[in-house]
C-alpha cells in the first residue's frame, strides 16, 4: 500500500495587497517545510485570476488589480 501526506488548509486572506502577499508567502513556506504529496488549500483569498470575475469595483480600480491578479496567478 502506498501512503501519501495530504494537507488540507483553509484560508481567509486579507483584503491588502500587502497581507495577500504574505499569506501566499507564507503558503509557500509552509509546504517547502512540511512537503507533502497533495495539498489542498481552499477558502477566501480575497482575489481573482480574471478582471472580470471582480464585481461592484469600478473600471479603474479594475485596472488597478492588473499587478494582484498577475501575482496571485503567480501563486497559483
Amino acid at each position: 500500500m502506498n501512503s501519501q501526506k495530504c494537507f488540507v488548509v483553509n484560508v481567509y486572506s486579507k483584503c491588502t495587497l500587502a497581507g495577500k502577499r504574505e499569506l501566499w508567502s507564507k503558503l509557500i513556506h509552509l509546504k517547502r517545510i512540511f512537503g507533502g504529496d497533495v495539498w489542498c488549500v481552499v477558502g477566501d483569498f480575497n482575489a481573482v485570476l480574471k478582471v472580470g470575475e471582480r464585481r461592484g469595483v469600478s473600471s479603474a480600480d479594475r485596472s488597478r488589480g492588473d499587478n494582484e491578479i498577475r501575482e496571485f496567478k503567480i501563486f497559483v
